[in-house]
């Protein structure tokens, strides 16, 4: 489920809002089955229905009543309970302070505008927030802000851009978690910001209170218990999580034929692959393993051995050279990522054959779930964004499998007391749930409690990231980003005497190379000076012109990991909304569709070229205008003279004649 709900302010117009659009199934990213509007109080409530594994219907997702709305978004499963995965059992669970499991968001408002949002500590939905002077809204999905929104339409796109955001991916790259990093709560839009399932999103008179929190509070029951007995507190667990996962299955087994499930050399998969083979059988579910990669891979080879060893079956999608393509090769691809990610990751493993129709209703797809090493708050934080958006970009079911507030705990109670690590909790599930896992090695890594080696195959290197070029347009992107850049750029090169713009170091330069243009020593002369900001310059990882770089031919591909934001930036800087990139993004298959974004932004500058055009005849007819004007004027004025004129009198009598 995709939602936005609007808190409205005093004097709220409705006309600010695109109505049109937020009442179609095609507002969300992913074409929706339905979409439901409800509005009393202060609030108004979009909702965008899927059918995927299970029918997000009234009365199991929503309920609207004269007095209430409410609706929930996920699986969960409420403790010492069997009770259907509905609105109105989750909101009783609430009010009784039930510990509830799972993967959810849920929203209670009643008629007098009271209410609150609460999500799990594990959501994969992230949570937006938008206000101006008009409302206030919480989304869990942006473009429903950017698109819903019209003011967003009365900018372009890089008028809107974070900057610090960007600052912050391009500094530590987009999977970076750490206390330097700044922008945890900021999205690639300035005026849009994030909350976290930690906040308190409460409703008051119809509108939002909110309370940002930075800590995860962990029950005293839950602690208590692993420190007193770790034996005793992984039996404990491991009941909670046959017991959880026996009721998303019930929940989900009516419309389900088949999961397909990564399976590899890794600890994620492996402990998914381990449950899924308990109760898929249980629930007549058919289950597929799959590995990608070349047949020497390492998590190929014992993505197979734990495969049969859970007898389940097994199939290698084994890709050759240049199968697989991990980098766009124009700029309207670069455009498509924009859209399919909204800023939340970048063009490196892009998507291709991107669809906004969901996949298949009756399959999904598995993903090995890691909150058991999320042991910070930086580390949640982080993965409300990347692996978010990926997971959402292409369907809507997810399932928490690994996934609820139970591996979150544990994850920060192995932090607080640096005793055990993650390791050890793998070790002790596999340990109660089929012991023949941990006689199988890990790929590149180990269990210290098995004694065995990591697995690795002599002389095999992965190198199909390396394979293929990607695209880079320098002057395309400082043209194009400029606007956003150039502020910070101008005041730190007036600061000293323009001496950046003389060495002919741009905005987009400085962005780049800021750690190394201002760590530039203080006290030498300019000259000196000059010279080194021309060498860093001449000497910059990047070219300064249109070329596609092989990274085959760079030792280390850090630096280029920094620049595929900025492609994608530029590529949809000139866009004001996403529903106008699409059409002209790479994945939309209309008839107005553009070859390529070249094709585009050629047909923008013609059309600018025209217009310059038809400025200059315009300010041509107007000099000639004024100087008509002025003819006339001249004209009016001599014939004033020449009535007033004593001749013009004297000949008055002949003229009457």
């Amino acid at each position: 489920m995709r939602f936005l709900i609007i808190s409205k302010k005093e004097n709220f117009n409705s006309d600010l809002i695109n109505n049109e659009l937020l009442d179609s199934v095609n507002a969300p990213s992913l074409i929706a089955n339905g979409s439901i509007k409800r509005e009393f109080n202060n609030i108004i409530v979009y909702l965008y229905t899927y059918n995927m594994v299970y029918n997000e219907r009234e009365d199991f997702s929503y309920a609207f009543t004269d007095n209430e709305i409410n609706f929930v978004n996920g699986l969960f499963a409420i403790e010492n309970s069997y009770e259907e995965n509905n609105v109105h059992n989750i909101k009783k669970a609430i009010d009784e302070d039930k510990l509830i499991l799972g993967n959810y968001q849920t929203f209670y408002c009643n008629s007098d505008g009271n209410g609150y949002f609460k999500s799990s500590l594990s959501a994969v939905h992230p949570i937006y927030f938008y206000e101006d002077d008009n409302c206030a809204i919480i989304s869990n999905e942006l473009k429903l802000i950017v698109d819903g929104v019209k003011s967003f339409q009365e900018h372009k796109f890089v008028d809107l851009y974070d900057i610090e955001f960007i600052r912050d991916i391009n500094r530590f790259s987009q999977w970076y978690a750490g206390e330097d990093k700044k922008s945890y709560r900021n999205t690639i839009f300035k005026n849009i910001s994030r909350l976290f399932p930690f906040d308190d999103i409460n409703l008051k008179n119809g509108q939002f209170e909110i309370k940002r929190n930075s800590e995860i509070i962990i029950p005293e029951w839950f602690e208590k218990l692993y420190l007193e007995d770790r034996e005793q507190f992984y039996d404990r667990y491991y009941s909670y999580l046959e017991n959880y996962a026996d009721i998303f299955f019930k929940t989900i087994s009516e419309n389900l034929s088949q999961i397909t499930v990564g399976s590899t050399g890794g600890f994620d998969s492996r402990l998914s692959l381990m449950m899924l083979a308990k109760f898929c059988p249980k629930y007549d579910i058919k289950i597929q393993a799959v590995t990608d990669g070349l047949p020497n891979h390492p998590d190929v080879i014992l993505g197979e051995e734990v495969s049969k060893c859970l007898d389940v079956d097994w199939v290698n999608n084994s890709y050759g050279e240049n199968e697989l393509r991990y980098f766009p090769s124009s700029l309207s691809e670069f455009a498509s990522t924009f859209y399919i990610s909204q800023g939340e990751f970048d063009s490196h493993d892009a998507i291709e054959d991107y669809s906004r129709e969901y996949l298949n209703p009756t399959e999904f797809y598995q993903h090995g779930n890691d909150l058991y090493k999320r042991e910070t708050i930086e580390t949640l934080m982080n993965i409300s964004r990347w692996s978010s958006r990926r997971r959402l970009s292409r369907e809507e079911f997810y399932f928490p499998l690994f996934g609820t507030c139970l591996e979150l705990w544990i994850a920060f109670l192995n932090k607080k007391y640096n005793e055990f690590t993650y390791k050890d909790f793998i070790y002790n599930v596999l340990k109660r749930g089929n012991p023949k896992l941990l006689e199988i090695p890990f790929a590149n890594d180990k269990l210290p409690q098995t004694g065995l080696d990591e697995f690795n195959v002599e002389g095999y290197e992965d190198s199909r990231h390396m394979e293929e070029p990607f695209l880079w347009d320098y002057n395309f992107i400082h043209d194009k980003l400029d606007p956003l850049l150039k502020t910070e750029f101008i005041n730190k090169d007036e600061n000293h005497d323009n001496i950046m713009s003389k060495c002919g170091i741009t905005s987009l330069d400085y962005f780049i190379l800021r750690d190394h243009l201002t760590a530039l020593n203080e006290d030498l002369s300019d000259d000196k000076k000059m010279k080194k900001l021309r060498k860093t310059r001449n000497n910059a990882f990047y070219p300064l012109k249109r070329e596609f770089i092989d990274l085959k031919k760079h030792k280390t591909i850090y630096h280029f990991n920094k620049l595929f934001l900025l492609i994608d930036c530029a590529a949809a800087a000139d866009f004001n909304s996403f529903e106008s990139l699409e059409k002209a993004s790479n994945f939309n298959l209309s008839d107005d569709k553009l070859e390529t974004a070249e094709t585009y932004y050629k047909k923008i500058n013609e059309l600018k070229e025209d217009n310059e055009s038809l400025n200059k005849k315009i300010s041509n007819l107007k000099k000639e205008n004024n100087k008509l004007k002025k003819d006339l004027n001249k004209s009016k004025k001599k014939n004033e003279e020449i009535m007033s004129s004593k001749s013009w009198k004297l000949t008055s009598v002949f003229r009457k004649k």
